[in-house]
């Protein structure tokens, strides 16, 4: 497995460096990504990697998948959350359905799915959904994974979109308001038989805030090296050394933390609370991490001249997608 990660993380690499880093603070702008960077994804398998290889995907598990994920994080966000998204509740909701036809879809990028985990049940009758929801990641998607906290359902066709919301971060994962009114529902169950799908993408967020902290690190040794004070560089001195040493901790703590998470995860022996406990300790401490960044960089952490600062609203929001992490404490405390 090692072997397929370092080859994979090499491929996913080489699209960050040249083609999502040059552009990524204009796509974040538009609110968008680009086409022609979802063919790339697609092209290095990146919609198919935990779908079965009957399905028409690469059949790999949390270990890869978190992996690809983080490593995309390098560049932005947005697109790793998109990814992540295909990977675990739009898929998962797919093999459960057993719906060959559109998990070959999927994997090849010909569709994207948009989704989301919401707090309020939406109505069911007769074989079709009703209510109004917030916070839907790719509004623009084909179909859709819409996940309460009691079912999952599969949407195909019929679900309107009320709004893209102005977004703190993650402006180009189109985070949008919706509205289903007599919507045929594909498919459903309870979420209890889909919780390796929840498992999965609270996984998945734990690796992004990982990714994130690691540009934090890179970046705030490299301000750190170059900016210089009283005729020596910033980072000679014990104070900026005690942040940078904390950063390189969270680095650290969380790979160790998300490594376990995903391994046991694809060993079968994970247990629900495990993801809740990672995502919530791994976003709190990159929440740290990107304020030493920030205090580091001093008034240029400020500006978006430089990153610092999108790593910074990243982190905050990391807090609270999927589900917030006040709520996943709930739900460790009542596993104990």
């Amino acid at each position: 497995m090692e072997r397929e990660i370092n080859l994979l993380r090499r491929n996913i690499s080489r699209l960050v460096e040249n083609e999502i880093k040059p552009k990524v603070k204009d796509w974040e702008k538009e609110g968008k990504v680009p086409n022609e960077i979802v063919s790339k994804l697609a092209e290095l398998g990146m919609f198919g990697l935990i779908i079965p290889e009957d399905y028409g995907g690469i059949g790999y598990g949390a270990q890869v998948l978190t992996a690809a994920v983080e490593e995309l994080t390098r560049g932005s966000s947005s697109i790793a959350l998109l990814v992540l998204l295909q990977n675990s509740l739009v898929a998962q909701t797919l093999i459960k359905a057993k719906r060959k036809d559109l998990l070959e879809k999927l994997a090849e990028g010909q569709i994207l799915g948009g989704g989301g985990i919401f707090d309020k049940d939406f109505i069911q009758k007769d074989g079709r959904l009703n209510g109004e929801g917030d916070f839907l990641v790719n509004g623009q998607g084909n179909i859709f994974a819409i996940w309460t906290k009691k079912d999952a359902f599969l949407v195909e066709a019929g679900l309107e979109l009320n709004h893209c919301h102005e977004v703190l971060a993650l402006h180009a994962a189109d985070i949008c308001s919706f509205s289903m009114k007599g919507v045929p529902i594909s498919y459903s169950a309870p979420i209890e038989q889909l919780k390796a799908g929840m498992n999965l993408y609270l996984t998945g967020i734990s690796a992004i805030a990982l990714g994130i902290v690691r540009e934090i690190l890179n970046e705030a040794k490299t301000y750190a090296q170059n900016r210089k004070q009283f005729g020596r560089p910033i980072g000679d001195f014990w104070m900026v050394q005690d942040m940078l040493a904390e950063i390189a901790i969270t680095v650290r703590t969380g790979e160790l933390l998300v490594g376990d998470v995903a391994l046991r995860y694809d060993q079968g022996n994970v247990s629900d609370h495990d993801p809740a406990m990672a995502k919530v300790f791994v976003t709190r401490q990159v929440m740290k991490a990107a304020t030493l960044g920030i205090q580091i960089f001093g008034g240029y952490g400020y500006t978006t001249d430089y990153p610092m600062e999108r790593y910074f609203r990243e982190a905050k929001v990391l807090e609270v997608i999927g589900n917030v992490n006040e709520e996943l404490r709930s739900q460790i405390a009542r596993s104990l």
